[in-house]
């Protein structure tokens, strides 16, 4: 079972996009019926864990990518 299959299983979700690229997931669900819990919950049940985004915190890609080369520079240093 897929994280997006998992996800779509729930009750009240209306779509599920998962962006391994970007290591995001866009849930559109009801949220007066379904908790954001619950999704963790169905994320976690096939093996991965779901963290909520929150853009003043989060990295952006480039700010992850960035991060991962300097840590690859400093090992072969």
């Amino acid at each position: 079972l897929t994280v997006e299959n998992a996800v779509k299983k729930l009750d009240y979700v209306e779509s599920v996009v998962v962006n391994l690229t970007t290591e995001k997931m866009t849930v559109i669900y009801d949220s007066n019926l379904l908790s954001k819990e619950t999704i963790q919950e169905a994320v976690s049940e096939v093996g991965y864990v779901a963290n909520l985004y929150n853009p003043k915190i989060s990295k952006s890609q480039t700010e992850r990518q960035d991060e991962a080369s300097h840590i690859m520079r400093q090992r072969l240093v």
